[in-house]
C-alpha cells in the first residue's frame, strides 16, 4: 500500500512542479487575467482525482476534535480582533475591492472554491499517508507551492519585490500549511476549513484593512499558526491521557484515588508548560514585535555604519528611543540616523536651537586626507537616541539583505 501511495504522491509532486513552471513562465506573464480561474480549475482537478486515488475517509466527531474546532474558531476571532486593534496604531487602508453584495460574491467565488478544494485534497492525501512522515512532508510541500501560486499575482517583479514576497507570503504559507497538515492528520478537515476560508476571503469582504506593513503582518502570520499548533497539541495530549486512564482502569482496576492522582500530575504538568513555556514565549514574541516593528517608541535597529566604534559596531542591533523632539537632543547624545538607506550610529557634535521644538543637529564628517572637518546636518534624518542597550552582531543577516537589495555595501557616512 505504501509503495502504491508513494507512486501516487510522487506523481502529484511532478504534476504540481510542472504546473508551477508553466504558471510562472507562461500563464502569469501571458494571460494574467485568467490565472485565478486556471488555478481554481487545476485545484478542482486535483481534488477530483484525489477522490478516486485516495478516497474520502469518514471521520467521526470526537470530544477532542470538537475542542480543536472551538479552539480554531476562537483563535480566528482573536486573530482578526488583534490585527484590527493594531490598525488603531498603524492605520487602515480602504479595500480596493467592491463592497456591494453581488460584487463580493463574484470576488470570493474563485478563492473560496480554491480554498475548499485544497483542504479536501489535503484531507484525502494526509489521511491516506498519515503513517509516512516523508509523504506528509511531501504533501505539505506541494500544497505550499499551490498556495504560493494562488498569491503570486501580488508579487512585484523586482529584487526587493521578490524578497517581500518571500517574507510576507512564502514564509507564512509554509507555517500555515504545517498547521493545517497537522490538524488534518490528527483530527480531520473541519478545523482546517474554519481556519483557511476566513483567511482567504476576508480581504474581499471588509471595507477597510489594517495597514500593518510587511514586517508586522509576516510576524503575525508566522506566529499565529505556530501558537495554534502548540495549543492543539495540548488538547490532543490531554485526550491521550484520558484514553490511557481508561485503558489502565479497564486492565488494572485503577482506583478512584489513583485516577485522581494521575489527573493531578497531568494538570500540574500542563500548568508547568503554561508558565514556563507559553507565557514566556508569548512575552518574547511581543517584545520582538514591539522592538523590531518600529511602530512604538522603542525600536531595535541593525547598525550599518558606526562612527562610535567604542559604543557599537556594524552588525550590532541597538535599541533606540524615538520619542524625542529635535529640541530634546543634546550635544554628545549618541543617535541613529538614516542616510542612503543605511542606519548610521554617531554622536551629536553641534546643536543649534531654532525655536518651536525645532533644532539643527550636526555630526562631524571627515572630508579629505588632511582630516579637515565639516559638519553634517542630520536633523531630518535622525531616527532616535541610543538607549545604551544592544545585541552584538545579531543584525548581520538584516544588513546583508539590505546590502543585497540596495546593490552593495556602503559603510561611509
Amino acid at each position: 500500500m505504501e509503495s502504491k501511495n508513494g507512486l501516487k504522491n510522487f506523481g502529484y509532486l511532478i504534476i504540481i512542479c510542472l504546473y508551477a513552471v508553466l504558471y510562472l513562465f507562461y500563464l502569469a506573464p501571458k494571460i494574467p487575467n485568467y490565472c485565478s480561474l486556471i488555478n481554481m480549475g487545476f485545484i478542482i482537478l486535483l481534488t477530483i482525482t484525489g477522490f478516486f486515488l485516495y478516497k474520502f475517509e469518514k471521520n467521526d466527531m470526537t470530544k477532542v476534535k470538537r475542542k480543536i474546532i472551538i479552539e480554531v474558531f476562537v483563535g480566528m476571532i482573536v486573530y482578526f480582533a488583534m490585527i484590527y486593534s493594531l490598525g488603531l496604531v498603524t492605520g487602515y487602508v480602504k479595500n480596493i475591492y467592491t463592497t456591494r453584495f453581488l460584487g463580493i460574491i463574484s470576488n470570493i467565488l474563485i478563492p473560496l472554491v480554491s480554498a475548499v478544494g485544497i483542504e479536501l485534497f489535503r484531507y484525502m492525501y494526509m489521511r491516506s499517508n498519515k503513517m509516512s512522515k516523508f509523504s506528509i512532508f511531501l504533501g505539505t510541500l506541494f500544497l505550499s507551492i499551490i498556495d504560493c501560486l494562488l498569491l503570486y499575482y501580488i508579487v512585484d517583479a523586482t529584487k526587493y519585490g521578490y524578497f517581500i514576497f518571500g517574507t510576507t507570503v512564502i514564509l507564512p504559507v509554509i507555517f500555515k500549511n504545517i498547521l493545517l497538515s497537522y490538524l488534518t492528520i490528527k483530527e480531520g478537515w473541519e478545523a482546517c476549513l474554519i481556519y483557511s476560508v476566513p483567511m482567504t476571503i476576508y480581504g474581499f469582504i471588509v471595507p477597510v484593512i489594517p495597514n500593518l506593513g510587511d514586517y508586522l503582518i509576516s510576524i503575525i502570520n508566522v506566529t499565529f499558526p505556530s501558537m495554534l499548533i502548540i495549543y492543539a497539541s495540548r488538547l490532543i495530549t490531554d485526550d491521550l491521557i484520558d484514553q490511557e486512564i481508561k485503558r489502565l482502569s479497564s486492565s488494572v482496576e485503577l482506583s478512584d484515588k489513583e485516577e485522581v492522582e494521575y489527573r493531578k500530575r497531568s494538570k500540574k504538568f500542563n500548568i508547568f508548560k503554561i508558565f514556563l513555556i507559553d507565557i514566556p514565549l508569548i512575552e518574547l514574541i511581543a517584545v520582538v514585535v514591539i522592538l523590531v516593528s518600529g511602530l512604538f517608541v522603542y525600536h531595535a535597529i541593525g547598525v550599518d555604519t558606526s562612527a562610535v566604534a567604542e559604543v557599537a559596531q556594524r552588525g550590532d542591533a541597538v535599541i533606540i528611543f524615538k520619542g524625542y523632539k529635535q529640541s530634546d537632543y543634546n550635544v554628545n547624545d549618541i543617535v541613529i540616523y538614516k542616510a542612503n538607506n543605511k542606519y548610521i550610529i554617531d554622536r551629536i557634535s553641534r546643536k543649534q536651537d531654532e525655536g518651536n521644538d525645532k533644532a539643527s543637529l550636526y555630526v562631524k564628517k571627515e572630508i579629505d586626507q588632511d582630516r579637515n572637518i565639516e559638519y553634517r546636518n542630520i536633523s531630518e534624518e535622525i531616527v532616535g537616541v541610543y538607549t545604551g542597550f544592544k545585541l552584538p552582531k545579531i543584525a548581520y543577516p538584516t544588513i546583508w539583505i539590505r546590502d543585497y537589495l540596495s546593490g552593495g555595501s556602503n559603510e561611509q557616512k
